[in-house]
């Protein structure tokens, strides 16, 4: 294993909105940017997905994003990653064209890659 955490947008947001805001919990906020040098990444359109929002969380991803590693243009080894996890899910009976479709069009399934292609941890609040 790498030793790389890739974050999903739905852990920033999530704990923004839901469990640690920063008016009441500034210590998770201030233990993530300790952790995050080195270890903690943001691919780029994950860091989109936190931006988009226009919000107090984009402000406070903007002013601190040096603090964690930015992947953004893929490697040969991310896009090879990214053509096995695709191919396989086109093969799956189980998923409906749909939500093929969309998955391959999600920053979920570049996550997935870079994960992948990295050996990493992905950390998300993604449910079945």
């Amino acid at each position: 294993m790498s030793g790389l955490y890739l974050f999903d947008a739905n852990v920033f947001i999530d704990a923004w909105q839901e469990y640690y805001a920063i008016d009441i919990a500034p210590g998770f906020w201030i233990q993530l940017l300790d952790k995050a040098p080195g270890k903690i990444v943001v691919i780029e359109s994950i860091e989109k997905e936190i931006l988009k929002g226009g919000d107090a969380l984009s402000e406070w991803y903007k002013e601190h994003k040096s603090a964690f590693v930015t992947f953004t243009i893929p490697t040969s080894d991310v896009l090879h990653a990214y053509k096995v996890i695709i191919n396989s899910i086109v093969k799956n009976e189980q998923y409906n064209e749909l939500a093929k479709s969309k998955y391959a069009d999600c920053a979920d399934s570049w996550l997935c890659a870079y994960g992948k292609a990295h050996s990493a941890t992905i950390v998300t609040h993604e449910k079945y």
